[in-house]
């Protein structure tokens, strides 16, 4: 109850505060003209305008009695709260937004809301798997609704793509290609430049930087061409390619341009820019300057609620503290980025088990529907309730199928959830562990001295793949690699094993994939047999390049040429 009466506080505050601006637009403006520019402002990213405008609708429709309009103008001010980094404000006008959508039944309120409370959990809980159901109850209250009709209809799309990305599961490049391909088919602009973005994401994460400089291109150029003012998550990938690409000057030069435009336009990209300005001065040892830009990117996550890259400051955090040799602070940080990792998964645990406890309800109200249908059906001719009672069977059984791969697919994901935590906080412990026997045993140089050694013979080796493409030797093994490298297989193993979580097979054909994925993406060569392509790149079968390339990319070969010649 307390709780409510907070929301309708900070509702009745907001309220007065645009009473001015109200007065000014409701004389001069109805209800369905303003929410015509509310939805021009939506599309337009013009978050300011858009906050004014419905502040406007907000106070009409609550004077006209109007249930829907309200809803409409609570979701159009509590996007504008959000992306303007008022989260506090956002979520009870959201909130009130799917209550009135739901009370109404106005599907077009919900699809809208649900969206935009997904973005809410992701960035500013760094709830997941919350941010995930959002977005699929976008899309099923979407499919009937003008969603689909808006200049950026493939956001939900974009947004599960987006997750996927922060949860590294490169499956998620499904999603952006939907995005993508709805751009281009419907001509929104600003769908096309979401997936090319994000498909740039992906590719990048794939270690393709050729691959996904393309797509960055196509991405800037639609960007400058609309104006859109969220262009500084454009220059950050662009940041991240080029130091990638070891053109440090450019990767500073694209950074600074995204701090730039975050601070005019997107606040909620700030603790990102800043944190891959650190990441650049890192790399470069500039220790303090690398401080200065986490402290800020931590300072702009916690001024404007947007928590997503706040495991990876606390981790880089920690990694200067160390290398400046306050082991305290390091210590401090990695202790922080544990606990973040240990909140987030519990989050997404427990809701993972409030959805199941979702769908078993329903199916129990579905199962008692069904029954309540079959004994008036039982007042049917034989031969009809004979029909009828077979379909039922049929019904029933598909049901049950689906429940229990459902139920399935739950506990799975839960195994899979459990696992990444674990395997994080066994990491953030190993170095906690690493740090503090440092501190009772100085590190001498030995260690120094074997890690310049690894250094040097990856160094080495990344070179024969990239530049002398080894990989396309089908004769190429653990023995034959570990002789031209001049070192022993043993020593060669743990090591790809310890930099690339790969086995020795498991490494090479990587490259062979990577390789496969730039060749099919061309279209000069949409001539290339996929048997002569398969031998080029030095599988010794068919069936294994078929597989590998299944298991890595999500579809086959051949389909995915189809789908990019299209």
């Amino acid at each position: 109850m307390r709780e409510k009466h907070i929301s309708l506080l900070r509702l009745i505050i907001i309220v007065l505060f645009f009473m001015a601006a109200y007065d000014v637009i409701a004389k001069t403006y109805t209800i369905n003209e303003i929410n015509e520019k509310c939805g021009s402002a939506l599309d337009d990213f013009d978050y300011g305008r858009l906050k004014s405008l419905s502040s406007a609708m907000l106070i009409q429709s609550k004077t006209a009695k109007d249930k829907g309009s309200e809803g409409m103008a609570c979701f159009y001010l509590g996007t504008a709260e959000l992306f303007l980094g008022n989260a506090n404000a956002a979520r009870p006008l959201l909130e009130r937004a799917q209550e009135l959508g739901q009370r109404q039944g106005i599907d077009s309120i919900l699809a809208y809301t649900f969206n935009v409370r997904g973005i809410y959990e992701a960035s500013v809980n760094n709830n997941l798997y919350l941010a995930q159901y959002f977005f699929m109850k976008s899309l099923e209250y979407g499919k009937d609704t003008s969603l689909a009709k808006r200049k950026n209809g493939g956001g939900v799309y974009a947004n599960l793509a987006q997750i996927a990305l922060m949860q590294k599961d490169t499956l998620g490049m499904v999603y952006a290609r939907n995005c993508y391909d709805y751009g281009c088919k419907s001509g929104r602009s600003h769908s096309t430049s979401q997936g090319a973005l994000l498909l740039a994401n992906f590719y990048y994460m794939k270690n393709m930087n050729d691959s996904a400089l393309v797509y960055l291109k196509i991405a800037d150029d639609i960007y400058q061409k609309n104006g859109f003012k969220d262009i500084g998550s454009v220059y950050i990938l662009y940041s991240q390619v080029m130091a990638s690409k070891k053109k440090i000057n450019e990767a500073f030069r694209f950074v600074e341009m995204a701090i730039d435009e975050a601070m005019k336009n997107t606040h909620i990209l700030l603790p990102k820019a800043y944190l891959q300005k650190a990441q650049l001065l890192y790399d470069c040892n500039r220790l303090d300057e690398a401080l200065n830009s986490l402290a800020k990117a931590k300072e702009m996550a916690e001024k404007y609620s947007v928590f997503t890259e706040i495991i990876d400051i606390y981790e880089l955090m920690a990694k200067v503290y160390h290398l400046t040799g306050n082991e305290a602070l390091a210590l401090k940080y990695l202790q922080y980025a544990k606990d973040s990792s240990e909140t987030r998964s519990n989050n997404e645990r427990e809701q993972l088990i409030r959805e199941r406890g979702i769908i078993l309800n329903m199916s129990q109200k579905e199962q008692e529907a069904m029954l309540h249908k079959s004994k008036l059906e039982e007042q049917m001719k034989l031969n009809v309730a004979l029909m009828i009672g077979v379909l039922l069977l049929v019904v029933l059984l598909v049901l049950c199928f689906w429940f229990i791969n459902r139920r399935n697919k739950l506990y799975k994901s839960i195994v899979a959830q459990n696992q990444k935590a674990i395997a994080r906080e066994k990491d953030l412990l190993l170095r906690i562990k690493t740090i503090e026997e440092k501190q009772t045993n100085p590190v001498h140089g030995t260690e120094s001295k074997n890690n310049k050694k690894a250094d040097e013979l990856y160094g080495r080796l990344i070179d024969a793949m990239e530049h002398d493409r080894m990989y396309i030797d089908s004769q190429l093994s653990r023995d034959s690699l570990a002789e031209a490298l001049d070192t022993n297989r043993t020593y060669l193993t743990n090591l790809i094993k310890e930099r690339t979580g790969m086995s020795v097979p498991q490494f090479i054909n990587s490259y062979r994939i990577n390789e496969a994925i730039r060749i099919l993406s061309d279209k000069s060569t949409a001539d290339v047999p996929m048997k002569s392509l398969c031998f080029e790149l030095g599988f010794n079968s068919q069936a294994t390049f078929y597989r590998l390339f299944q298991t890595s990319v999500g579809m086959s070969p051949l389909a995915y040429r189809n789908s990019v010649m299209k």
